[in-house]
């Protein structure tokens, strides 16, 4: 992100499923499983990833109906827009930094996330992460800890 940095210092496994949509029309459906599952760590992961991106993506869409009823508009109202949406996935490990820390090498640049909103789960309770107010100043977003619940249809 920053050209002055030393690279960004994370790993990351990105998944998902692409589909078609009005807004990408020819995006299309990939065709059988394009994602690349890692052998290494065995056949459930793949099984306990999916299923946490359902749930997820399941929470995303009652997350786009409260959206609307906050704007006084029918609960359904963004329903007919995030039917078939691009939904990518990143699982992401970040490793410790230990002693000065090298603001050259951090986990990863200040971006924008580019989708309607994220949703992020933390594994444990290390404050790293950082966002910036609406004052442009860098504040630490402490985690939250918090019980999950899958939202299912």
């Amino acid at each position: 992100m920053d050209p002055e940095s030393r690279g960004d210092m994370h790993e990351g496994f990105d998944f998902g499923h692409p589909s078609t949509s009005i807004y990408a029309p020819d995006f299309g459906l990939l065709p059988g499983d394009a994602n690349v599952w890692p052998e290494q760590l065995g056949p459930s992961f793949k099984k306990v990833v999916m299923e946490y991106f359902d749930s997820v993506a399941a929470l995303g869409r009652k997350m786009a109906q409260i959206f609307a009823l906050s704007l006084n508009l029918e609960e359904t109202y963004f329903d007919k827009y995030i039917t078939l949406p691009a939904a990518i996935a990143r699982l992401l490990y970040y490793p410790p930094q230990t002693g000065t820390v090298d603001m050259k090498a951090i986990g990863i640049g200040a971006h924008s996330d580019y989708e309607l909103f994220t949703i992020l789960a933390q594994q444990d309770d290390i404050s790293a992460l950082q966002v910036k107010n609406r004052d442009g100043e860098w504040i630490h977003a402490e985690p939250i800890p918090v019980c999950i619940y899958f939202y299912r249809r």
